[in-house]
């Protein structure tokens, strides 16, 4: 999970940088922005303050992903991948 939680936070950075250059640009933004995750725990780590043991190592500086969609600045929604069917 850690690796997927760390690639959230990048892409959470990569959001509110967006977020800023449309300010910039003096666009208003009325709705947050979706970030797609296909790791049902790293969407549940984000949004609640729960600590197990699979999290404890996870630095500090990755938890600004909860910072954000507390903001309400972005959301986080499910992404199932769903299997290629060969022709």
């Amino acid at each position: 999970m850690e690796a997927e939680y760390m690639a959230l936070c990048l892409a959470t950075q990569e959001a509110v940088w967006l977020i800023e250059i449309m300010k910039n640009f003096k666009f208003i933004q009325h709705n947050p922005i979706i970030i797609h995750e296909d790791n049902q725990a790293c969407i549940e780590f984000a949004n609640h303050n729960v600590h197990h043991a699979k999290s404890k190592h996870i630095q500090q500086r990755y938890h600004y992903t909860r910072e954000v969609v507390k903001k309400g600045d972005i959301k986080l929604h499910i992404f199932r991948r769903q299997k290629i069917q060969q022709i």
